[in-house]
């Protein structure tokens, strides 16, 4: 049995002696890893929060103008709401880029779409042929 498991037995030398228990069992918070001392933090400044914030309206409710002021910040008072931003708008897609190009390549070069090409000899059209 190692010195620190000494559960009722009498004090070892050089042990600092287990505080008289009052029968409620003592609550032992364990060390964050340091990886975990954000999270650690985090989670006990949100379980202290209400009392923190209660404090601060107490302090501001008294005339503590930085309380009020930090209240105000945290709590987003002092934001004036603006308009809201303008939509953005979306860039031309692929296929309608491509298609104005050759329309300006066409027209810089005075070439026709094939749907309105000069008729060929021999060609008819559907109203000849009726």
């Amino acid at each position: 049995m190692s010195e620190s498991s000494n559960p009722g037995g009498p004090p070892q030398p050089g042990m600092p002696e287990p505080a008289a228990s009052s029968g409620a069992p003592e609550k032992r918070v364990r060390p964050p890893t340091p990886k975990n001392c954000r999270n650690f933090i985090r989670r006990k400044t949100a379980d202290a929060m209400p009392k923190i914030v209660d404090a601060f309206v107490e302090k501001a409710i008294g005339g503590s103008v930085p309380h009020f002021a930090s209240l105000a910040k945290v709590g987003g008072f002092d934001q004036k709401p603006g308009p809201p931003p303008p939509p953005k708008r979306r860039g031309k897609s692929l296929a309608r880029r491509l298609l104005d190009e050759v329309e300006r390549f066409e027209t810089k070069h005075g070439i026709k779409p094939p749907g309105e090409a000069d008729p060929q000899p021999g060609d008819t059209t559907p109203e000849e042929s009726v």
